[in-house]
């Protein structure tokens, strides 16, 4: 997750949560799920085209 300033309320969840949160999104294969919860979890995705994140949203659901 996005950790911002430390007056903002933001929690910061390890990249094994991360890893985990998003293997399990990707097993429900609810790309629009997955989709939301990639920017927190993965913080370089808003700098790819959408069509890079379609294909990553693609191979993440894919993948087994």
């Amino acid at each position: 997750m996005r950790v911002g300033h430390p007056e903002q309320d933001t929690t910061a969840i390890d990249s094994t949560s991360s890893s985990r949160l998003l293997d399990g999104l990707a097993r429900t294969g609810s790309t629009t799920a997955l989709r939301a919860a990639l920017p927190d979890a993965l913080p370089w995705v808003t700098y790819l085209p959408a069509e890079d994140v379609d294909l990553l949203v693609g191979e993440l659901v894919n993948t087994d």
